[in-house]
Protein backbone atom coordinates (compact mmCIF):
# COMPACT_ATOMS: atom_id res chain seq x y z
CA UNK A 1 0.00 0.00 0.00
CA UNK A 2 1.55 2.95 -0.85
CA UNK A 3 2.15 6.39 1.60
CA UNK A 4 2.60 10.07 0.69
CA UNK A 5 4.19 12.00 2.80
CA UNK A 6 4.17 16.18 2.47
CA UNK A 7 6.74 17.81 4.79
CA UNK A 8 6.39 20.92 5.89
CA UNK A 9 9.60 23.90 5.98
CA UNK A 10 11.60 23.51 9.12
CA UNK A 11 11.66 27.22 10.06
CA UNK A 12 7.84 27.52 10.66
CA UNK A 13 6.99 28.20 14.63
CA UNK A 14 4.11 26.52 16.15
CA UNK A 15 1.54 28.46 15.07
CA UNK A 16 2.27 28.51 11.35
CA UNK A 17 2.77 24.69 10.95
CA UNK A 18 -0.69 24.75 12.77
CA UNK A 19 -2.26 26.96 10.12
CA UNK A 20 -0.07 25.19 7.07
CA UNK A 21 -1.30 21.34 7.98
CA UNK A 22 -4.93 22.76 7.86
CA UNK A 23 -4.36 24.11 4.74
CA UNK A 24 -3.09 21.00 2.85
CA UNK A 25 -5.34 18.69 4.59
CA UNK A 26 -8.29 20.30 3.25
CA UNK A 27 -7.43 21.58 0.12
CA UNK A 28 -4.83 18.64 -1.03
CA UNK A 29 -6.46 16.94 -3.78
CA UNK A 30 -7.21 13.26 -2.84
CA UNK A 31 -10.05 11.94 -4.92
CA UNK A 32 -8.59 10.80 -8.03
CA UNK A 33 -6.13 8.58 -6.23
CA UNK A 34 -8.67 7.39 -3.42
CA UNK A 35 -6.57 8.64 -0.74
CA UNK A 36 -7.06 9.16 2.67
CA UNK A 37 -5.14 10.74 5.82
CA UNK A 38 -3.41 8.24 7.48
CA UNK A 39 -1.41 10.22 9.89
CA UNK A 40 -0.76 14.28 11.14
CA UNK A 41 2.77 14.73 12.95
CA UNK A 42 3.53 18.32 13.63
CA UNK A 43 5.60 19.35 10.91
CA UNK A 44 4.02 16.37 8.42
CA UNK A 45 1.02 14.68 6.77
CA UNK A 46 0.78 11.14 5.42
CA UNK A 47 -1.55 10.14 3.10
CA UNK A 48 -2.54 6.18 2.15
CA UNK A 49 -2.33 6.46 -1.14
CA UNK A 50 -3.88 2.91 -3.23
CA UNK A 51 -4.05 3.44 -6.40
CA UNK A 52 -0.86 5.79 -7.41
CA UNK A 53 3.00 5.56 -5.75
CA UNK A 54 3.25 8.49 -8.01
CA UNK A 55 1.35 11.85 -7.68
CA UNK A 56 -1.31 12.47 -9.76
CA UNK A 57 -1.73 14.90 -12.42
CA UNK A 58 -4.18 16.40 -10.34
CA UNK A 59 -1.30 16.78 -7.42
CA UNK A 60 1.31 17.90 -9.07
CA UNK A 61 -0.39 20.67 -10.50
CA UNK A 62 -2.02 21.65 -7.27
CA UNK A 63 1.64 21.70 -5.86
CA UNK A 64 3.45 23.78 -8.48
CA UNK A 65 0.43 26.36 -7.62
CA UNK A 66 0.54 26.28 -3.56
CA UNK A 67 3.59 24.72 -2.24
CA UNK A 68 5.53 27.69 -1.48
CA UNK A 69 2.14 29.20 0.35
CA UNK A 70 1.42 26.15 1.99
CA UNK A 71 4.81 25.92 2.85
CA UNK A 72 5.67 22.36 1.99
CA UNK A 73 9.42 21.71 2.01
CA UNK A 74 9.15 18.34 0.48
CA UNK A 75 6.93 15.56 -0.91
CA UNK A 76 7.88 11.21 -0.63
CA UNK A 77 6.61 8.36 -1.49
CA UNK A 78 6.59 4.57 0.65
CA UNK A 79 6.11 1.66 -0.88
CA UNK A 80 4.69 0.17 2.46
CA UNK A 81 5.13 0.53 6.17
CA UNK A 82 8.12 -1.46 5.68
CA UNK A 83 9.88 1.57 4.78
CA UNK A 84 9.42 3.00 8.07
CA UNK A 85 12.43 3.84 9.49
CA UNK A 86 14.48 0.97 11.49
CA UNK A 87 15.39 2.79 14.36
CA UNK A 88 11.70 4.70 15.17
CA UNK A 89 9.49 3.53 12.72
CA UNK A 90 9.05 7.25 11.58
CA UNK A 91 6.74 8.44 9.55
CA UNK A 92 4.20 5.82 10.73
CA UNK A 93 4.65 5.03 14.21
CA UNK A 94 3.47 7.48 17.48
CA UNK A 95 4.36 10.12 19.80
CA UNK A 96 7.76 10.94 19.92
CA UNK A 97 7.48 11.33 16.39
CA UNK A 98 10.03 11.06 14.14
CA UNK A 99 13.24 10.70 16.55
CA UNK A 100 15.69 8.80 16.40
CA UNK A 101 19.55 9.95 16.16
CA UNK A 102 19.59 9.84 12.68
CA UNK A 103 16.04 11.47 11.42
CA UNK A 104 15.16 13.56 15.64
CA UNK A 105 16.24 16.77 13.51
CA UNK A 106 13.35 16.20 10.90
CA UNK A 107 10.90 17.08 13.55
CA UNK A 108 12.22 19.83 15.63
CA UNK A 109 8.53 21.05 17.27
CA UNK A 110 7.85 17.91 18.83
CA UNK A 111 11.04 16.26 20.49
CA UNK A 112 14.84 16.75 21.82
CA UNK A 113 16.64 14.54 24.19
CA UNK A 114 18.15 14.51 26.90
CA UNK A 115 21.71 12.35 28.53
CA UNK A 116 21.27 10.06 31.25
CA UNK A 117 25.08 9.07 32.23
CA UNK A 118 25.31 5.50 34.32
CA UNK A 119 28.18 3.80 35.77
CA UNK A 120 28.53 -0.17 34.80
CA UNK A 121 26.39 -1.20 37.99
CA UNK A 122 24.01 1.73 37.15
CA UNK A 123 23.04 0.37 33.70
CA UNK A 124 22.49 -3.41 34.58
CA UNK A 125 20.65 -1.98 37.35
CA UNK A 126 18.10 0.21 35.06
CA UNK A 127 18.38 -2.85 32.19
CA UNK A 128 16.21 -4.88 34.93
CA UNK A 129 13.99 -2.27 35.97
CA UNK A 130 12.93 -1.31 32.69
CA UNK A 131 13.38 -4.84 30.88
CA UNK A 132 11.99 -7.14 33.91
CA UNK A 133 9.81 -5.26 35.48
CA UNK A 134 8.32 -2.92 32.48
CA UNK A 135 9.07 -4.88 29.84
CA UNK A 136 10.71 -2.12 28.09
CA UNK A 137 14.51 -1.00 26.77
CA UNK A 138 15.84 1.71 28.95
CA UNK A 139 14.67 4.93 27.09
CA UNK A 140 11.45 4.17 26.71
CA UNK A 141 11.16 3.39 30.63
CA UNK A 142 13.04 6.64 31.51
CA UNK A 143 10.53 9.06 29.51
CA UNK A 144 7.20 7.07 31.22
CA UNK A 145 8.80 7.67 34.59
CA UNK A 146 9.35 11.50 33.79
CA UNK A 147 6.43 11.91 31.90
CA UNK A 148 4.44 10.17 34.98
CA UNK A 149 6.36 12.47 37.32
CA UNK A 150 5.29 15.82 35.61
CA UNK A 151 1.66 14.49 35.05
CA UNK A 152 1.57 14.02 38.82
CA UNK A 153 3.22 16.99 39.83
CA UNK A 154 0.99 18.88 37.24
CA UNK A 155 -1.75 17.40 38.94
CA UNK A 156 -1.01 18.56 42.16
CA UNK A 157 -0.77 14.61 43.38
CA UNK A 158 3.18 14.37 44.43
CA UNK A 159 5.15 17.61 45.87
CA UNK A 160 8.61 18.91 45.86
CA UNK A 161 8.97 17.81 49.58
CA UNK A 162 7.82 14.29 49.09
CA UNK A 163 9.88 13.77 45.44
CA UNK A 164 13.12 15.48 47.45
CA UNK A 165 12.46 13.19 50.26
CA UNK A 166 14.31 10.50 48.29
CA UNK A 167 17.81 10.42 48.79
CA UNK A 168 19.59 11.15 45.83
CA UNK A 169 21.96 8.42 46.20
CA UNK A 170 19.78 5.93 46.97
CA UNK A 171 19.64 4.80 43.04
CA UNK A 172 22.98 4.21 43.32
CA UNK A 173 23.06 2.41 46.60
CA UNK A 174 20.55 -0.20 44.50
CA UNK A 175 22.38 -0.37 41.63
CA UNK A 176 25.69 -1.35 43.48
CA UNK A 177 23.92 -3.33 45.51
CA UNK A 178 21.98 -5.55 42.69
CA UNK A 179 25.19 -6.01 40.65
CA UNK A 180 26.81 -7.41 43.25
CA UNK A 181 23.98 -9.63 43.50
CA UNK A 182 24.55 -10.23 39.97
CA UNK A 183 28.47 -10.68 40.11
CA UNK A 184 28.11 -13.42 42.48
CA UNK A 185 25.10 -15.64 42.24
CA UNK A 186 24.74 -18.20 39.69
CA UNK A 187 22.78 -17.04 36.49
CA UNK A 188 21.13 -20.72 36.14
CA UNK A 189 20.58 -22.09 39.79
CA UNK A 190 20.40 -18.17 41.87
CA UNK A 191 22.52 -19.40 44.31
CA UNK A 192 25.73 -17.78 45.20
CA UNK A 193 28.93 -19.05 44.70
CA UNK A 194 29.57 -21.00 47.84
CA UNK A 195 26.51 -22.86 47.24
CA UNK A 196 26.37 -23.66 43.38
CA UNK A 197 27.47 -26.94 41.40
CA UNK A 198 26.80 -26.10 38.48
CA UNK A 199 29.58 -27.33 35.63
CA UNK A 200 30.05 -23.44 34.32
CA UNK A 201 30.49 -21.86 37.59
CA UNK A 202 34.20 -22.27 37.61
CA UNK A 203 34.43 -20.04 34.49
CA UNK A 204 31.66 -18.19 34.42
CA UNK A 205 31.73 -16.38 38.31
CA UNK A 206 35.10 -15.59 37.78
CA UNK A 207 34.68 -14.17 34.39
CA UNK A 208 32.12 -11.85 36.09
CA UNK A 209 34.37 -10.87 38.64
CA UNK A 210 36.83 -10.16 35.83
CA UNK A 211 34.44 -7.29 34.44
CA UNK A 212 34.43 -5.57 37.52
CA UNK A 213 37.84 -4.44 37.20
CA UNK A 214 36.56 -2.44 33.93
CA UNK A 215 34.25 0.25 35.03
CA UNK A 216 32.93 2.38 32.01
CA UNK A 217 30.23 5.15 31.64
CA UNK A 218 27.04 4.05 30.06
CA UNK A 219 24.77 7.26 28.35
CA UNK A 220 21.05 6.56 27.56
CA UNK A 221 19.70 8.96 25.21
CA UNK A 222 15.90 9.68 26.39
CA UNK A 223 13.46 11.39 23.69
CA UNK A 224 11.04 13.97 25.31
CA UNK A 225 9.09 16.72 23.86
CA UNK A 226 10.59 20.23 24.04
CA UNK A 227 8.02 21.20 26.45
CA UNK A 228 8.57 18.12 29.05
CA UNK A 229 12.19 18.30 28.56
CA UNK A 230 11.83 22.02 29.58
CA UNK A 231 10.06 20.97 32.65
CA UNK A 232 12.53 18.36 34.16
CA UNK A 233 14.94 21.11 33.67
CA UNK A 234 13.31 24.31 35.19
CA UNK A 235 12.28 21.72 38.28
CA UNK A 236 16.24 20.39 38.64
CA UNK A 237 17.65 24.24 38.24
CA UNK A 238 14.83 25.53 40.92
CA UNK A 239 16.33 22.95 43.72
CA UNK A 240 20.13 23.33 42.33
CA UNK A 241 19.97 19.37 41.34
CA UNK A 242 21.76 17.97 38.37
CA UNK A 243 19.33 16.30 35.68
CA UNK A 244 21.32 13.21 36.33
CA UNK A 245 20.80 13.75 40.08
CA UNK A 246 17.11 14.14 39.47
CA UNK A 247 16.31 11.17 37.30
CA UNK A 248 17.95 8.95 40.02
CA UNK A 249 15.53 10.50 42.35
CA UNK A 250 12.25 9.84 39.65
CA UNK A 251 13.16 6.04 39.38
CA UNK A 252 13.21 5.32 43.55
CA UNK A 253 10.09 7.88 44.39
CA UNK A 254 7.51 5.35 45.06
CA UNK A 255 4.84 7.35 44.35
CA UNK A 256 5.84 7.42 40.81
CA UNK A 257 6.67 4.20 40.40
CA UNK A 258 3.11 3.00 41.57
CA UNK A 259 1.82 5.66 39.08
CA UNK A 260 3.64 4.11 36.42
CA UNK A 261 2.59 0.72 36.99
CA UNK A 262 -1.11 1.94 36.93
CA UNK A 263 -0.21 3.31 33.75
CA UNK A 264 -0.96 6.76 34.57
CA UNK A 265 -1.88 9.10 33.36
Amino acid sequence: MPFLQIALEQDLNEHEARLALDYIREHFPLRQSESRLYREASDFLLFEQPEHDILTFEQGLWLEQYKQAAHIWYTRFYASEAERCYLCGDPFDSSPTGYCPRCGPTNPRETTSILFSLTQAGHAYLTYLSRYVRGEREAPYLRSVIQTFLSLFDAGLITSEVLLATRPTQFEERAWAFFQKQQTTCSLCGLSDEQCTCPHSSFAHPFRLFENLFEREYVVTIPLPHKDASSLQAFADQYALMVDTLIDILIETPTIQVALYAEYP
